[in-house]
């Protein structure tokens, strides 16, 4: 089964780099970015 991810980008440039340590570590199969207002 694979790993399904989801991130809200709301205000992702100022998380980029912790985003990008996450997703590093966590290695999902499928990342579903979304955004929610």
């Amino acid at each position: 089964m694979p790993d399904i991810a989801t991130w809200n980008v709301n205000s992702l440039r100022a998380r980029l780099e912790h985003v990008q340590r996450w997703l590093e570590a966590a290695a999902p199969d499928i990342v579903a970015l979304q955004e929610t207002k």
